[in-house]
């Protein structure tokens, strides 16, 4: 065995201790040669150090104890037996020996329960034994670089598949498993004292121990996070923002505890909900510590990087806020979470230059000031969708810029952090341009103000089977050319994730009832029927704001 396959292994994702299926205590049982023994401390250690639980006989067996009842004991305890083959060990028949039994315990476990267990990896070029030669080996001279991660990939897939095999799918399976508690309980309440103490020394109460002692540390931890306001569903994971503004700003480190016991959940995380009743109970952008551990969970749970930004985290509002302060404000938040690290190198090197960002408008559509060269200097370059402006720097996204708007003050209020910004504008500026109060404009783009104008923004709306582009213009909406987002001329309310059969006006009216043009262009019954609908949507009190992500298509 080269010296080059035992260097230190990183992983690329931490994993964590897993639960491990009642009455398994190991997640690999190894078989191998005494001259493989290195290599075997070696991999442990690496294995043990992401979480996975490991037996060996060399360290796990007792001097004294019975090595064959051990070992045929601790195979059946393992998820996973891996076999480590050499020519030596072709050559030794108490390996060989074991082999056979890793095979018969194989063959005897339950397919549904239990997927293929076994595991053959061979350190050098050799035959396999005849009782393995159906099972696919890993081959680790032909893996130099990536062996650990097909290892660990080969390990952990029958961990997940063994975590969600021990729990509940429906509300059947729960439902099942409370009643066999309930009358376990009912029995333990009913039996004599010698009766309940001779029972905790049988194999089944010692398993079920061991068990409920692995699960403890997944069952605080949501109990802990259910304190601070947080839940876990599926792949969402919801912030009552009221509990967790009390807890938000003391030294609890909520997103530490978070990052580590991630691995105990079953699904991947995809989205942030907000659950919001009052403005109140939101925590304060402009207070450094109390947006810390907010901060630092955002980025976990959506797994930001210097890529995602607006183009793919999408947000979505299901409910009716009290006021659009509550909207806004919640998307202010979860994004200055997603863009607060501040990038060490220019993401677009090849935009460095002023030159360079001005050169790639030449796809931009022709429009009001702000210029292109405004935009370049900036620090924003063109995609080649002629859609889609990019700091070169930071990698910010910016688009459906209003006529005469500042790029720099834009820049700087989504992007806070770019070095660009920073070393070309004071903190007073960047401070401004992110909290300051601007006076209301009484028309948001003048540039549609006509319906032709909303009409011909159309142009590219590839959306046959949603509202059509007619019934658009005319509720005062034009394209943004970003998927089928569209924008009132007038009130600047963003409307998207339309259905064929959703009537432009009344969907205009439902979510922004201020809006004077909407309200000037349709009748009192029309406004009637939208207040009932609207006092239906607020029965709740409550404005849920989720963040998912999610990839942007510009047009």
């Amino acid at each position: 065995m080269e010296a080059s396959m035992l260097t230190r292994y990183v992983p690329s994702v931490a994993r964590h201790t897993r639960v491990l299926r009642y009455g398994k205590y190991h997640h690999i049982y190894f078989i191998y040669h005494h001259m493989a023994l290195a290599w075997v401390r070696e991999t442990v250690g690496n294995l043990e150090k992401i979480g996975f639980i490991c037996f060996y006989e060399e360290r796990d067996v007792c001097p004294g104890e019975n090595i064959l009842g051990s070992v045929l004991q601790n195979m059946r305890k393992a998820l996973k037996i891996v076999i480590i083959l050499n020519n030596e060990f072709l050559s030794c028949k108490k390996s060989l020996l074991r082999a056979n039994y890793a095979v018969h315990e194989d063959l005897s476990r339950d397919k549904e329960d239990d997927p293929d267990c076994l595991i053959p990896v061979r350190l050098e070029i050799c035959e396999l034994p005849e009782v393995l030669v159906l099972v696919k080996p890993l081959n680790i001279y032909d893996h130099p670089k990536n062996w650990m991660d097909i290892l660990v990939g080969s390990i952990d897939s029958n961990a997940k598949t063994s975590q969600s095999t021990s729990k509940p799918n429906n509300d059947t399976a729960v439902n099942s498993l409370e009643a066999a508690a309930n009358i376990f309980e009912k029995e333990l309440k009913e039996a004599q004292i010698k009766e309940v103490h001779a029972f905790l020394l049988t194999p089944m109460a010692l398993n079920l121990c061991h068990f409920l002692n692995q699960s403890g540390r997944s069952m605080a931890f949501h109990l802990a996070v259910e304190t601070l306001g947080i839940q876990i569903s599926g792949e969402t994971v919801s912030l009552s923002m009221n509990a967790f503004r009390t807890y938000a700003s003391r030294p609890y480190q909520i997103a530490n505890i978070f990052r580590q016991n991630m691995g105990e959940l079953p699904n991947e995380l995809t989205s942030v909900t907000l659950e919001v009743s009052l403005e109140d109970d939101l925590i304060c952008r402009e207070t450094e510590s109390d947006v810390k551990e907010f901060n630092e969970l955002m980025r976990m749970v959506l797994r930001a990087r210097s890529d995602h930004y607006l183009t793919d985290i999408m947000y979505n509002v299901e409910g009716i806020p009290k006021s659009r302060n509550i909207r806004d404000k919640c998307r202010f938040l979860i994004h200055d979470a997603l863009v607060e690290i501040i990038p060490e190198i220019a993401a677009h090197p090849q935009f460095v230059s002023y030159d360079a960002r001005l050169d790639s408008f030449q796809t931009w559509h022709a429009s009001p000031p702000p210029s292109k060269e405004e935009f370049a200097e900036a620090g924003y370059f063109c995609e080649q969708n002629g859609v889609i402006l990019r700091c070169f720097y930071c990698n910010g996204v910016d688009w459906d810029f209003k006529p005469h708007e500042d790029p720099w003050k834009r820049h700087a209020k989504w992007y806070y952090n770019c070095p660009f910004i920073r070393q070309n504008k004071t903190p007073d500026f960047i401070y401004q341009s992110r909290f300051g109060k601007s006076t209301p404009r009484r028309v948001y783009n003048l540039r549609f103000v006509r319906f032709l104008d909303r009409l011909i923004s159309y142009q590219t709306w590839n959306h046959g089977e949603l509202p059509h582009a007619l019934k658009m213009a005319d509720a005062g909406l034009y394209y943004t050319r970003l998927e089928d987002k569209v924008c009132c001329f007038y009130c600047g309310h963003g409307f998207r994730n339309w259905m064929k059969w959703d009537d432009p006006r009344y969907k205009h009216a439902l979510l922004s009832p201020q809006c004077k043009y909407i309200r000037q262009i349709n009748s009192t019954v029309f406004w009637q029927n939208v207040s009932r609908e609207r006092d239906k949507m607020r029965a709740s009190e409550k404005c849920l704001f989720t963040y998912t992500i999610k990839r942007r298509l510009a047009r």
